[in-house]
């Protein structure tokens, strides 16, 4: 009885900041204690600055291949070759294994059609392109590009949620990036289209995983204080993934589809193997369940967490309306340009791989450092950031459209790239800040579902106001003008529910059962600080072990 309330006494008094796990002077495995059943003694602080730097550094890379290979069809189904490029300009595309008059085309269209497939044929333009090659008809290409990836994608989602939290992480995700990059070369050796989908289907499988298998870990290994940061820089992987899918259109004109895709797919295994070598897990008490929960219990349970929990409402409102945005620009900004500025398409493909890295891996480390600098003076800094981000790119958007010259647009892009995509870090800070560890694979997951489902909408609109004419920038700009303004009030809420917290809100005080498998929150608390209470909870030493 004595030894008992000992270890009552000995919890109930205010954690310090050394105690509470994830704190704002540095990672949770580097202050893990050693204890009388082997477990190591904590590294030396350098050794663990450097390892989570590793392992940020190399999540970030498989981020990259993540969307090099996902963006790769886009390209490579877009490839000319290179002479007869003046000859296909305004052609309509029609596979070199089709007729021309099967297309239904006009007598002058299509003449340009067929003098084009001479051309392709002469040039052997199944070394080009992946179209030809696999003799991929326009509709067939829509439903590659999109529905045979997107369901399966968000579907995998949420099913590698629940296993992200209770299984090996790493292991998962290295067998993921295996599996994603491997489906991508088998269209090198066979390409048919039946196969091609069968393909499309089970790299969206295999990148479900990326996100849920990636935040945890850097949840685990960076504070609250540095998770933005973190966070943003492993987004900087979007765009140097997108760069590299967009710059894959010039590689293939010079070696061929086959050749590039081989090229991502040994990019791709190496990302794996290193993943597995390098990366570690969270511990399996980290956030531990007994296993008992089903797939479906699971997602319930999260559903409900976010209905109790108004901040990570207004997150996911927030954050979907601000993915519309994105999609929908990425998603028609090429064909406008090609419709308004024909003769600088190639220009246009250069300008917007290079600020879709520069500008776009800029904006999203920068933003999260921002964020994170931010915070230490006002805790609703996180909210905030990407609200002025959003609010701000309207404008720089509506003259990207409007004004005359090819320089003065492209010009304006590059402010958009760089005051829009600062979000990503801070939200995903916020997300991981409000759920508790064992459900933090299945909330990034469904925060993810629910942004693609939103987000689809917003192509959705415009193509039903698209008449073919570089007048498509009114639709585009009423979408995504739209989004930002909703999201970037959004944020301003997220900001100021945020910014409510106080110093001792952020440091709860909890009481600990003597079977140290419960938590009961002293009266007066407001549990802010979930991750910790879990954590907590799932401890099976005292504390003064």
């Amino acid at each position: 009885m004595e030894e008992a309330a000992r270890r009552r006494r000995s919890w109930c008094a205010p954690l310090p900041s050394a105690t509470i796990l994830r704190n704002n002077s540095g990672d949770l495995g580097s202050r893990r204690a050693a204890d009388g059943r082997g477990m190591s003694a904590p590294p030396a602080p350098r050794a663990a600055v450097v390892k989570r730097r590793i392992t940020l550094a190399v999540l970030t890379l498989v981020n990259s291949t993540n969307f090099w290979q996902r963006n790769l069809l886009y390209a490579l189904a877009s490839v000319w070759p290179p002479n007869c490029l003046d000859t296909c300009e305004g052609a309509t595309f029609v596979p070199i294994c089709s007729s021309c008059g099967a297309a239904s085309l006009g007598s002058e269209s299509e003449d340009t059609c067929r003098a084009c497939q001479e051309c392709r044929i002469e040039e052997e333009s199944e070394f080009y392109s992946l179209r030809d090659a696999a003799c991929m008809s326009d509709a067939q290409y829509g439903l590659l590009a999109s529905v045979s990836f997107t369901i399966m994608f968000a579907a995998s989602g949420l099913v590698a949620g629940h296993l992200t939290d209770r299984l090996d992480a790493r292991k998962l995700h290295a067998g993921a990036v295996l599996v994603w990059s491997l489906s991508s070369f088998v269209k090198v050796v066979s390409p048919n289209f039946k196969l091609l989908v069968c393909m499309r289907l089970i790299m969206g499988v295999a990148q479900g995983f990326n996100a849920p298998c990636s935040y945890p870990v850097i949840a685990y290994h960076f504070s609250m204080a540095e998770r933005a940061t973190a966070n943003g820089m492993y987004s900087m992987g979007t765009y140097f993934g997108s760069a590299l899918s967009t710059l894959s259109l010039i590689f293939a004109m010079w070696v061929g589809w086959r050749m590039t895709t081989t090229a991502a797919v040994v990019v791709g295994i190496f990302a794996a193997a290193l993943l597995y070598l390098t990366v570690d897990r969270p511990p399996q008490r980290y956030g531990a369940t007994d296993g008992s929960e089903t797939m479906v219990k699971a997602i319930g349970n999260a559903v409900r967490y976010v209905r109790r929990t108004s901040r990570l409402a207004v997150l996911y409102g927030s954050t979907s309306l601000r993915m519309t945005a994105t999609v929908s620009l990425w998603t028609y900004l090429p064909s406008y340009y090609a419709r308004a500025f024909p003769r600088n398409e190639v220009a246009f493909s250069l300008i917007y791989a290079s600020a879709t890295l520069v500008c776009g891996a800029l904006s999203s480390s920068v933003g999260g450092a921002i964020a994170d600098r931010w915070a230490k003076t006002h805790s609703g800094a996180h909210g905030f950031l990407p609200a002025v981000g959003a609010l701000l790119s309207i404008g720089p958007t509506a003259a990207m459209f409007y004004v005359p010259s090819f320089s003065a647009s492209v010009c304006c892009l590059l402010v958009v790239i760089l005051l829009s995509e600062c979000w990503l870090g801070p939200c995903m800070g916020l997300l991981i800040k409000d759920v508790p560890p064992h459900m933090t694979g299945t909330q990034v997951a469904l925060l993810l579902v629910c942004n693609q489902l939103l987000a689809s909408l917003g192509p959705w609109a415009i193509s039903l106001a698209d008449d073919g004419s570089a007048d498509i920038r009114r639709p585009i700009l009423s979408v995504v003008a739209t989004c930002c303004l909703c999201s970037g009030v959004a944020f301003v809420g997220l900001g100021f529910m945020h910014g409510e917290e106080t110093v001792a809100q952020q440091r709860p005080t909890y009481v600990v059962d003597d079977d140290h498998r419960s938590v009961t929150l002293l009266p007066g608390r407001d549990l802010i600080n979930t991750e910790t209470a879990a954590l907590l909870a799932n401890k099976t030493d005292p504390p003064d072990k």
